[in-house]
Order: C-alpha cells, then sequence, then structure tokens
C-alpha cells in the first residue's frame, strides 16, 4: 500500500462496489483522516488467520446480536460511496484549481467591499 497514492486505488473500488474491505490496521486508522466515516466501510486487521476467517464472517453474517454491526457497516457504506464520489470525482489538479480560484475569488470580492465601503457604495 505505500507505493501507492492515498487512498489506495483499491480501498477506493472496495467502497465503491460496497465490498467492505479488508485493510492493514495502519492503513485503517489513517483512512479516518481521510473523512470520518471511511473506517466503517472498511475492517481493520493486524493479522488474518486465514482458517478463522470463514467463521468470523459466517458469524459476523448470521448472528442475529449481529444484525445491527451488519446494518451500521451498510450505511456507513453507502455513505462513503457518496462522500467519496463527492470527494474525489476530480483529479487532484482540478481539486485545487478549484480550490485556488475559490480563494482568488473570494479575495476579489472582498477588495471590493473594502473599495465600496471606502467611497459608500454597496457593491451588493
Amino acid at each position: 500500500f505505500e507505493a501507492e497514492p492515498f487512498p489506495p486505488q483499491a480501498l477506493v473500488y472496495s467502497v465503491a462496489f460496497v465490498t467492505y474491505a479488508l485493510v492493514p490496521e495502519y492503513l485503517h486508522w489513517r483512512s479516518s483522516r481521510l473523512f470520518f466515516h471511511l473506517p466503517d466501510a472498511a475492517q481493520g486487521y493486524r493479522t488474518i488467520d486465514v482458517l478463522g476467517l470463514a467463521p468470523y464472517l459466517e458469524d459476523m453474517l448470521t448472528s442475529p446480536a449481529k444484525e445491527n454491526v451488519q446494518e451500521f457497516k451498510q450505511t456507513f457504506a453507502l455513505l462513503s460511496q457518496q462522500l467519496l464520489w463527492y470527494r474525489f470525482r476530480e483529479p487532484a489538479g482540478v481539486r485545487a484549481e478549484v480550490a485556488a480560484c475559490a480563494l482568488c475569488d473570494a479575495r476579489h470580492r472582498e477588495r471590493l467591499r473594502s473599495e465600496a465601503a471606502g467611497s459608500g457604495d454597496d457593491p451588493r
């Protein structure tokens, strides 16, 4: 995962297709900085016991006691899809350009307000 940009493309695809990614614990923790609900759409792990994975998943999917856990994960998986699409639908360069233009526009409006306040005119 270190060779890829953050977030890793595999994680983005996992969220896009609601597949509940199994991700290394450090990546799971780091993903909370990307946006708040992403850790709820993936499952972090330190080590995987392959023989224990099937019973773990079986219990998580069939246990009545875990029904709310599944509903919670599904809700946040769908929310994560929307947030990823909203935040990352444009390439990073385009997002940076839009943000820079918004700052320039805000400064320009502030300058117009200052000039108008000095002359007594209201530019609105």
